[in-house]
């Protein structure tokens, strides 16, 4: 198993068409250990934004 199977780096931005979900960009990490994945997000926008600087964790399983 290599490090590149166990930690996940990624960011992405997504231009918003509307003004209900504006143009925001987002960093994340993510680590898998033995079937358990913890993600973590952040999400970076402008101050009038409503998801500004939010910081988002996530937890899976895999059963198989």
């Amino acid at each position: 198993t290599s490090l590149a199977d166990i930690v996940s780096i990624r960011a992405g931005y997504n231009s918003g068409a509307t003004n209900i979900l504006p143009s925001y960009a987002s960093v994340g990490v993510s680590c898998r250990v033995w079937k358990t994945r913890i993600d973590a997000a952040y999400i970076i926008a402008g101050k009038e934004s409503p998801i500004a600087n939010t910081f988002s964790v996530g937890i899976s399983y895999n059963m198989r």
